[in-house]
Parts: structure tokens; C-alpha cells; sequence
């Protein structure tokens, strides 16, 4: 395996001289696991929770390629980030926002070239060679559903969920608040059948609706978290296993709103009277908050998109963070009264 290895280690090192090349970085999970992937770059629907974009992996294929072929792989990848160096910034720039999704370096990780081992190390016997998607508990991330299932049982027509946005009233009362797909209220049952949807039960990604008070001039809070986190609910003896698991970072914030005197500059928190600038200390620290539905907090995760000129620069998973706050729940609206239409 370690000869394996620095064969196709040196090809693709000739070919990308900049390139890192990393063996065992995580654990194996099978008997002669031998798996070749890029990690935060690729098609976004083809990686994993990881990130991990596979460019080979002996359990679905059991043919090994040569490495010419896994070298023209990453040369189409890169050709479609435009070069190796933008290839090689987004990956940078994708491990520093998801450095939480990245796992433990296994302790016999190595470079290239690998040494040879003094001995040869055994993995532990397997009964049964795994299958290609091993079964693990998932929960639905449709809206209307949430359902909890196992990822051998999704079928279709299993999940009853509302394919479109939740829109909120219109504020000369034009439109009822009421889902875009249905034009139902915000407890009505999905209006669509199809699969599930699903992330991994075990400390899935979720993003926090933590918020300071609205400001009453504004309408929205000054201050919003939005931020990613993995919600844990870990069994002890998997903490034991990776200790990197447990616990989950706090949230920071302010609790109030930023107000001005007048001729002020800069503002002050209501909360904690600091200044409202960049270097103003949080004054409030809490754990991270989650709504799912049909709770109507979870009404917080739809917020109004701004101009494309705004999205700009900023990535898809930074959005809700930037733009979270502006969400129509806020806004004061007129209640819509439907028209008899006999009436006309």
C-alpha cells in the first residue's frame, strides 16, 4: 500500500509541484481502503459532509485507475476553477470556513514521499465488507418534514414537504403570509411528495438565530449571529473515541440595539453602553440557538435577499450570517383581508 501510495503521490506532484499529498489522513474504514479525494473543492453536490470530493474510492469502483487518470482528473478540476492557482485558493479558502467539518488528522497520517513501515499493521478483522453507503440515522433538512429515518429507507413519495419559500405579508397588506409553493399558512401540511432530504442525526450542521433586539427606527436587529455550528448530542462512549466532538462554541453578541444621540457618530449598544464599533466587546455570551419546524422561530431562516451586486464576494455558506437579520418577520404589515368575489 505505502508503494501504492508514492506512485501516485510523485505523478501528481510532478504534475502540480505545489500540491500537498497527505496519506492516512483519516482513519480507514475498511479492510484495504485505498481512497483518492480533494477536499472543499469539486461540484458541490458530489462531496460529502466533509467536503470531500472523491476522485476514487475502491469500495464503489474495486478497478484501481492509473495515475495518469487521476491526474487528468484534478487538471479537468482545476480547468473548471480556471487554473491550479485559483483551484488551490478556494480550497484554502473553504478549510478555513469549514475548519469544523474537517476531522482529526489520524495519527499515522504522513507526507509524501510515505517510509516503509517497520512492520506491517493489521486492521482489525471484518466480518463483512461494508456497503457502499453504510445505514446511519438521518433527519430530513426539507421544510414541512424534519422526519427522522434511516438512509436505507429513503424512498420515494416518502416526504411530504413544501418545495418553496415561506413568504411574508405584504406590508399594504396585498398578499397573505403564506408559503410560495401552496399559498398555505405556515403549519399547513407539505404540499408536495418526492425523497427525503437528509443530513446525518449525530451533530448535524445547523445555523444560529440568535439576535439582538430589533431597533425600533431600523425595523431589524443591529446585531444577528447567522453563524454555522454542529449541534451535539454525542453518546459518551463515541466523546471517548474523539474527544474533538465534544461541546460546541459559544455564541457572542449583544443583547440590545445600537442608538444614536444626536450629532453622534458612532452609536451605542443599549445593552451594554459600549460604542458600536468593530472592537466593541460582545456582552453577551449563550449557546447557539436552532428552530425546526413548525416552530415560528424557525420563520427566521427566511430573510430577503439582497441586490447580486451585494452577494458579491460573499460565499453561500457565509449568507445567512451577513444577511439574516433583514427577515420580514420584523416588518409591521397590514393584515390581508381576501375579497369576496361576489362582490365584484
Amino acid at each position: 500500500m505505502v508503494d501504492l501510495f508514492n506512485e501516485f503521490a510523485s505523478e501528481i506532484q510532478n504534475g502540480f509541484p505545489n500540491v500537498e499529498v497527505k496519506g492516512n489522513q483519516e482513519r480507514p474504514t475498511y479492510n484495504g481502503a485505498f481512497d483518492i479525494y480533494v477536499r472543499g473543492v469539486g461540484p458541490l453536490d458530489k462531496r460529502d459532509r466533509q467536503g470531500r470530493f472523491y476522485l476514487w474510492r475502491r469500495i464503489e469502483t474495486g478497478k484501481l485507475p492509473t495515475p495518469r487518470e487521476i491526474l487528468d482528473k484534478i487538471s479537468l478540476l482545476a480547468l473548471q476553477y480556471g487554473d491550479a492557482e485559483k483551484l488551490g485558493h478556494a480550497q484554502h479558502e473553504w478549510c478555513q470556513e469549514n475548519s469544523h467539518l474537517i476531522p482529526r488528522q489520524y495519527e499515522e497520517a504522513h507526507d509524501f514521499p510515505a517510509p516503509e513501515p517497520e512492520s506491517v499493521k493489521k486492521q482489525p478483522n471484518l466480518t463483512e465488507r461494508p456497503s457502499k453507503n453504510p445505514v446511519q440515522p438521518m433527519i430530513c433538512k426539507n421544510w414541512g418534514c424534519n422526519a427522522e429515518y434511516e438512509s436505507d429507507m429513503n424512498e420515494k413519495n416518502a416526504c411530504t414537504y413544501h418545495p418553496g419559500r415561506y413568504q411574508f405579508g405584504s406590508i399594504n397588506g396585498l398578499w397573505p403570509e403564506s408559503w410560495t409553493c401552496c399559498r398555505g399558512d405556515w403549519f399547513a401540511t407539505g404540499c408536495r411528495r418526492g425523497y427525503h432530504r437528509g443530513t446525518p442525526k449525530e451533530a448535524p450542521i445547523r445555523h444560529c438565530i440568535n439576535h439582538g433586539e430589533p431597533n425600533p427606527k431600523q425595523i431589524y436587529p443591529d446585531w444577528f449571529c447567522g453563524k454555522q455550528f454542529r449541534e451535539v448530542d454525542i453518546p459518551q462512549w463515541k466523546l471517548d473515541q474523539d474527544p474533538s466532538l465534544e461541546g460546541q462554541e459559544k455564541c457572542f453578541g449583544h443583547s440590545g440595539y445600537i442608538k444614536y444621540g444626536k450629532g453622534d457618530d458612532v452609536g451605542v449598544w443599549t445593552c451594554c453602553e459600549e460604542d458600536a464599533t468593530e472592537s466593541a466587546p460582545p456582552c453577551v455570551e449563550q449557546d447557539h440557538k436552532v428552530a425546526l419546524w413548525p416552530d415560528e422561530e424557525a420563520k427566521k431562516y427566511f430573510f430577503d435577499k439582497p441586490d447580486q451586486d451585494k452577494l458579491e464576494g460573499v460565499p453561500k455558506s457565509k449568507e445567512f450570517e451577513e444577511f439574516g437579520r433583514f427577515c420580514g418577520l420584523w416588518r409591521q404589515v397590514e393584515e390581508y383581508v381576501e375579497k369576496d368575489s361576489k362582490a365584484m
